[in-house]
């Protein structure tokens, strides 16, 4: 896991370290750099996604890229520190687990680049993509995610692939009708039945198999928001679209099925953040 974070002249830090555990909460007034410190680990994450951040020949330059799909800062100009003393943003970051590692890089100052180009003799270590800052599986959700909707986007590269909700969780449904059936939640994040009746019903008229997967969990977390919820997805591959249907059930019948847009906001900002969490799985450490 990452140990921690050292920051050198971005945004409005000239020197920061954080250290981070297995839960970090970042807490502040406004403008004091809790989204910076988000946003240097995605540009990292990011560059190294547009093959910036991998191991180049002597001839070629890696570099930092300002804007892409999970960040956009704009020019180097918006990047640095405004009372920076030395030309060159840096970022350090350490790792436990497997053997310590650092890995670190300093980038020269361009002020209308929006590509900050690698400072070669700076003792940068490259990633190698197997620390889960680089690796498939990541996920990152920002505070605007998409609300109920008729129809989401689909990926084939992204949820395949990637197996990646979308910075929005636009791609929480095609997740779902890919991997719902198929993916194990692990045991310490699975629902407990004994919490809910209508869960303890449910487990009944499941085979046990069905009960670990991703789908069936993320209805029984569900369950805790609008109890009773049902989920099914509907594919349309020829549109590049998938849709949401949300029935309920009760101690009596099942309800008709709903579209998103008529059960609430509630269900359909919560679902990234539950398929995130239920789809993740322990690091694996690399010595």
């Amino acid at each position: 896991m990452i140990k921690s974070l050292e920051i050198h002249n971005f945004k409005c830090f000239k020197e920061q370290k954080i250290e981070f555990r297995n839960l970090t909460l970042l807490t502040g007034l406004n403008g004091m750099g809790k989204s910076t410190v988000l946003q240097a680990m995605l540009l990292l994450r990011q560059s190294y996604m547009m093959g910036l951040q991998q191991p180049l020949a002597d001839t070629e330059r890696g570099g930092l890229s300002l804007n892409g799909g999970l960040v956009k800062i704009g020019q180097a100009k918006d990047a640095m520190y405004e009372g920076a003393e030395d030309d060159r943003i840096g970022f350090e970051l350490k790792y436990t687990g497997g053997g310590d590692k650092r890995v670190v890089w300093f980038f020269e100052y361009d002020r209308n680049s929006d590509v900050l180009q690698l400072v070669k003799d700076s003792g940068t270590v490259y990633p190698d993509g197997r620390e889960r800052l680089f690796h498939n599986n990541f996920q990152y959700l920002q505070a605007e995610r998409i609300g109920p909707r008729i129809t989401y986007e689909m990926s084939d590269y992204m949820v395949r692939k990637l197996k990646w909700l979308g910075t929005s969780g636009e791609f929480t449904a095609h997740f779902l009708a890919i991997h719902g059936d198929k993916l194990d939640v692990i045991e310490p994040l699975r629902y407990k039945s004994s919490l809910h009746t209508g869960v303890t019903r449910k487990l009944r008229s499941v085979e046990i198999s069905k009960a670990t997967k991703l789908k069936f969990q993320v209805e029984s977390w569900l369950s805790e928001i609008r109890p009773g919820t049902r989920l099914e997805t509907i594919s349309a591959p020829d549109m590049d679209e998938v849709a949401y249907r949300f029935s309920f059930e009760t101690q009596r019948y099942v309800t008709n099925s709903y579209r998103p847009t008529n059960v609430g906001f509630g269900i359909s900002y919560t679902l990234p953040i539950l398929v995130a969490i239920l789809s993740s799985h322990p690091v694996r450490y690399y010595c």
